[in-house]
């Protein structure tokens, strides 16, 4: 599992079936993606930053919601 399948997985479980999303669901999302991911890293010599990861999130969501 990579951070790209993290995240997917992560957007997948807070916003399937959602209406609205607002920045603090995002947050727990961002949250949820560092936590999984950080076991991966042990081995890398520089990891993303939350910045990083959290436009990674809203990328994801961008493309996971169906346009209206």
């Amino acid at each position: 599992m990579n951070l790209f399948d993290i995240i997917r997985y992560n957007v997948e479980f807070f916003f399937q079936d959602v209406e609205e999303i607002g920045s603090s669901d995002v947050s727990c999302c961002v949250n949820a993606v560092i936590r999984d991911y950080a076991p991966l890293t042990v081995q890398f010599a520089s990891t993303p930053t939350r910045r990083e990861i959290r436009r990674a999130v809203n990328a994801a969501i961008r493309e996971f919601l169906p346009d209206d």
